[in-house]
């Protein structure tokens, strides 16, 4: 009786470890039930409020690669994305916020990378570097580019920059969802198209935490 009892013992000591593993495992990977991602579509099969392990499981369903700065550095022979290790200004953003890069791929007859942004290791925004192939044009680009983002959201309007004549930034929006094309053409030899597509909730969040600090400041009005 008593070997029957300590191997009771001992099988359900196994059970509970496994458990506890398998629980860990999936939500270290953010696997479901610990998964963070939305239904609102970012790029490239992530949606905003993934994790950077979601995240990268995303892209490398496309054959790319999400990697700290200095790796996609050194994984890329002409990076499109120079940051130099930025630092943000505010040191709540520098606890709360990340970035993760993603290597190159091909896309649009170009060269595409990207910058995706997390807010308490959730998906906020994306910025993606489109650098077309030699020989291919600018300008189709921008207008295959132009046309798939008129298909998934809504045109806002043109806004011709005041810095550079002859680039521009098209805004679109949707319920989910906002982005905007900078282009500048100008340089012929150096394209540069940048998409950016930010989480409008995301967004309204950080500034109700901003506005909550300031009505706080000095105390509640008596």
């Amino acid at each position: 009786m008593k070997w029957k009892k300590l191997i009771l013992i001992l099988v359900a000591a196994l059970t509970v470890v496994c458990a506890g593993w398998g629980a860990y495992f999936l939500w270290n990977a953010r696997l479901w039930p610990f998964s963070t991602g939305t239904e609102d579509e970012a790029f490239l099969g992530a949606t905003f409020g993934m994790s950077p392990q979601e995240v990268r499981r995303a892209v490398a369903k496309h054959g790319a690669q999400l990697l700290t700065y200095g790796d996609y550095r050194r994984s890329e022979p002409s990076p499109s994305i120079d940051n130099f290790g930025a630092i943000p200004v505010f040191s709540d953003d520098r606890k709360e916020d990340a970035a993760f890069y993603m290597s190159s791929i091909e896309m649009f007859d170009s060269k595409v990378e990207a910058e995706f942004s997390f807010r308490h290791a959730r998906l906020v925004s994306v910025g993606v570097h489109i650098d077309p192939n030699a020989g291919t044009k600018a300008e189709s680009v921008v207008s295959t580019v132009e046309s798939r983002l008129r298909s998934t959201y809504n045109f806002s309007r043109r806004e011709e920059s005041q810095e550079i004549p002859g680039a521009y930034t098209l805004d679109f929006t949707s319920p989910t969802a906002t982005s905007s094309l900078w282009v500048n053409l100008t340089e012929r030899g150096r394209p540069i198209i940048i998409l950016t597509v930010v989480h409008p909730a995301t967004q309204m969040s950080r500034t109700r935490e901003i506005e909550d600090r300031e009505h706080t400041a000095f105390g509640e009005k008596k």
